[in-house]
């Protein structure tokens, strides 16, 4: 075969996939015009869920913040979106999810399934969330029997990260002992390596954990074991008032920036990596707060 016959057979060739390709794009056009209306809007429904799904499940999660646990940097009403692919998107909600591509770091702000909250299904689920989000979070469908919505994940600040020990002191705030190490360290001075990492330390009010606070818990603790020895919670409470919680690996310690406030692993304890769903982004409403979460 010559140059030139090979020329005029490549020519061939593009001029017959390009007149299929536009055949079977006219035909495609064609059964459009001839479904009724009603197949045709549900198609365009049924393809945005999908679209929406898939958003929610791989790249990201809107999310509207119902506390003040995060307060000063997140406040009730803020919405923000979630990124869910560095802690490894959900293939199933709460069921199958991939590896993570990393590991959260100190005074990161992550959201996570809630301990106490109990999946209905990943269909369900799947549906909630979908409704949740096309709705821009204004329509949750998870509530409780008293009509209140239910927390099924939770945003809070990673501040113990995994082999490390970390406790309430006695000044308040917490303190934290490193891996291998045998000395207490206060928590400000991990974070002074975080210059972005913001907690209000005023006394007044309801910020960081009080020494008031820690005193109250303290004889609560110590008269529970004069009266009940031998009760293995009340065991556990000793213990944990002196040695704090231990975090295993893959495990992570989130807490409330608004200490005094905050349902956090204080109350149920360090909290694995597979349910972690993202890291917390973006803040997008309200107009007046837009902006990266720090």
């Amino acid at each position: 075969m010559t140059w030139k016959e090979w020329q005029v057979l490549v020519q061939q060739r593009t001029e017959a996939f390009l007149t299929a390709r536009k055949r079977k794009k006219l035909q495609k056009q064609l059964k459009q015009k001839q479904r009724p209306p009603l197949i045709e809007w549900t198609l365009i429904i049924l393809e945005v869920v999908f679209i929406v799904i898939i958003i929610n499940l791989f790249l990201f999660q809107n999310y509207r913040i119902p506390s003040e646990s995060m307060v000063p940097e997140l406040k009730i009403g803020d919405l923000i979106f979630v990124e869910k692919i560095t802690f490894g998107p959900e293939i199933l909600p709460g069921q199958i999810k991939l590896p993570a591509w990393q590991t959260p770091y100190r005074g990161e702000v992550v959201s996570f399934e809630s301990t106490s909250y109990a999946l209905h299904g990943p269909w369900i689920e799947f549906w909630d969330r979908f409704v949740y989000m096309i709705t821009l979070t204004m329509v949750n469908l998870k509530v409780d029997k008293n009509h209140q919505p239910v927390k099924d994940l939770l945003i809070k600040r990673v501040i113990g990260l995994p082999g490390e020990r970390i406790r309430l002191a006695k000044t308040g705030g917490m303190e934290i002992l490193p891996q291998c190490e045998d000395k207490w360290l206060p928590e400000k001075e991990f974070m002074k390596q975080i210059s972005h990492f913001y907690i209000n330390q005023t006394d007044s009010g309801n910020e960081l954990f009080s020494a008031d606070r820690y005193l109250y818990n303290y004889r609560n603790t110590m008269d529970d074991y004069q009266n009940q020895p031998y009760n293995i919670n009340v065991q556990i409470n000793w213990f944990r008032q002196y040695m704090g919680w231990y975090i295993p690996e893959d495990r992570f310690f989130p807490m409330g920036d608004n200490r005094n406030r905050s349902y956090d692993a204080r109350e149920y304890g360090p909290v694995p990596l597979h349910k972690i769903q993202g890291k917390a982004l973006f803040r997008w409403l309200p107009f007046g707060r837009i902006g990266a979460i720090r």
